[in-house]
């Protein structure tokens, strides 16, 4: 058998972290406590209790919580990025006279530019008038107003809400309950969506769903109601919408898991696993869409109780009770998933948490992202205080749309905390490579972890650069550029002022052929260089780095490849 070379392995190894999907790339997490119990809320008092989170883009976040107040009827808060947004007994611009009462049920939601929509309960309004869609704190629609949509009858009245999800494009769905006289019922459910404007003005509604409707796919089994809790229906900047719906018809197949009009799944029917069917998608399970259109949901499928608990992601299985607990030593299996939601970023990533048969029950929870455990109950360490719990329920965890922020709500040092985790990919390219004299377009890559302490194990290499040409890494602490190499050239610097050299390289390869290739090991590089620019290094810097190489017919003789930022493990 023919050995590979060290060369040909390396550009195996670099091929293969150039082409791994991002979307299955493990994240670095980077965490920070953005409110826990007793916390000083200025004007109102200490925060006792977070009773729910949500954060967006660019690490936007808010918190709803109780606080120690002693008047109950304004003890909650709810803070945006630390600061009091709202309060129970707040004097409201609208219905006169009104002020919050609470804050309703559907979470913390907030959008990627902050604003956020709410059902909130209302003081000072009559029994048949007191809750309100709002936008920030503007009124939208109001339990007792009479409904616009066109698809209701005439004078339809709003009699009461399950909460609000907000998206970017200034759409509200609605989890209302009506009373249509078209429908038997005095209480009907609908899903509405209605459209504002930057202001919170309502532009339109329109009923996208309701009960007595007859969804595609069904023949005799018309919609009873909708599963209302606050992660059974969920909305995209699309418009798109993923739901659970209770239909009239057998026990045994009354439960459907739609998207928009597409049937997803439905009590009764084949699941994806040979021989099981679906067996429950009742009020109890979870739903997520992202951008993208992909849906995730729970549910539990027929047959064995100790493996009837899954996660779905578009059609499969995507996690089950009884598989082996990823990213834990010891065998532990899946016991279940909590009663809290699952989220999905846009790239696809899903979000959850999982319980496992640790026997020691101090440390056998923990919220994934795919198959990396990022946080473990009893092991993660969060500012120097071990985390020794993670909440289950309802309102547990969250994802910002492009993945790169997750809040969770957790016990850190003894106090209830909400917790915002930066993800971070440790290894990405950016910047664009320049094209050589002979055509070839170089490409970095780093294979390993790059480490603050390690004194070895983290390669930076580059395949296709012209062979038997003489080059050198270099890197930078100072982030990212992208400027023009030489007037005529290709290439561009992508390290920021000022760089550190490393040691000097040979391509190897063939002469006019694009089979060259550099390597070098940074983190031996940073080990034995204390001189070296960003020493000392520490767990989470963040390094940009490059190679140039001699092109002598090219401009200013040299060309530069494309870019690699990595972050620092410890």
């Amino acid at each position: 058998m023919k050995i590979p070379s060290r060369a040909a392995v390396l550009r195996i190894a670099i091929a293969a972290s150039v082409l791994a999907p991002m979307s299955l790339a493990q994240v670095q997490t980077t965490f920070s406590i953005a409110a826990r119990a007793n916390d000083t809320v200025a004007g109102v008092g200490q925060l006792t209790t977070i009773d729910s989170l949500s954060v967006a883009n660019g690490g936007l976040w808010m918190v709803e919580g109780d606080t120690n107040d002693p008047n109950t009827n304004t003890d909650g808060v709810v803070l945006r990025q630390g600061l009091l947004a709202a309060r129970e007994g707040d004097v409201l611009a609208a219905p006169a006279g009104a002020s919050i009462g609470g804050f309703g049920s559907g979470g913390a939601p907030i959008n990627s530019v902050g604003r956020w929509a709410w059902n909130y309960t209302l003081d000072g309004a009559t029994t048949t008038t007191d809750s309100g869609i709002y936008f920030d704190n503007t009124l939208v629609i109001q339990e007792g107003s009479v409904s616009n949509a066109p698809q209701f009858s005439a004078g339809t009245p709003y009699i009461g809400f399950f909460g609000a999800k907000l998206n970017n494009a200034g759409q509200i769905l609605v989890m209302a309950s009506i009373d249509d006289v078209a429908l038997a019922s005095t209480v009907d459910r609908a899903l509405v969506l209605a459209t504002v404007n930057s202001s919170g003005v309502l532009l339109s509604e329109n009923v996208l769903f309701k009960e007595g409707d007859l969804l595609p796919g069904q023949t005799t089994q018309f919609v009873a109601d909708f599963a209302t809790g606050p992660h059974a229906w969920d909305l995209n900047d699309n418009g798109v919408v993923l739901f659970i719906a209770d239909l009239d018809g057998a026990t045994t197949s009354d439960g459907v898991v739609y998207r928009d009009s597409t049937l997803l799944a439905q009590e009764g029917s084949p699941s994806p696993v040979p021989g099981r069917n679906w067996n429950s998608l009742s009020t109890s399970q979870r739903v997520a869409l992202n951008n993208a259109g992909d849906a995730v949901f729970t549910a539990t499928l027929s047959g064995d109780t100790t493996t009837d608990t899954v996660i779905v992601k578009n059609g499969a299985i995507f996690q089950q009770e009884g598989n082996l607990a990823p990213g834990v030593s010891g065998g532990w299996i899946l016991t279940g998933f909590g009663t809290g939601p699952v989220d999905l970023d846009d790239q696809g990533n899903v979000f959850w948490f999982g319980d496992w048969n640790d026997t020691d029950a101090t440390r056998d929870t923990g919220i994934y992202r795919n198959d990396q455990l990022l946080v473990q109950e009893g092991v993660t360490v969060i500012g120097g205080q071990l985390l020794t719990s993670i909440a289950t329920v309802q309102e547990n965890l969250m994802v910002s749309d492009d993945g790169e922020w997750l809040m969770f709500e957790g016990v850190v040092g003894g106090l209830q905390a909400a917790i915002l985790v930066q993800l971070t990919p440790p290894v990405t390219t950016y910047c664009t490579a320049g094209t050589t004299t002979n055509g070839c377009v170089p490409a970095i890559s780093g294979v390993g972890a790059a480490s603050a302490s390690a004194g070895s194990g983290f390669t930076l290499g580059v395949l296709n650069v012209e062979g038997q040409k003489q080059g050198v890494f270099f890197y930078g602490v100072s982030g990212p550029v992208s400027l023009p190499w030489a007037s005529g050239s290709s290439s561009f610097l992508c390290v920021k002022s000022p760089t550190q050299r490393m040691g000097a390289l040979a391509s190897g390869g063939t002469v006019n052929a694009c089979d060259g290739a550099f390597s070098q090991d940074w983190n031996l590089f940073r080990a034995s260089t204390a001189v070296a620019i960003g020493q000392p290094f520490a767990a989470g810097d963040v390094v940009w780095a490059q190679a140039w190489f001699r092109d002598p017919p090219a401009a200013k003789t040299t060309n530069l490849s494309n870019g690699l930022q990595f972050t620092l493990q410890p």
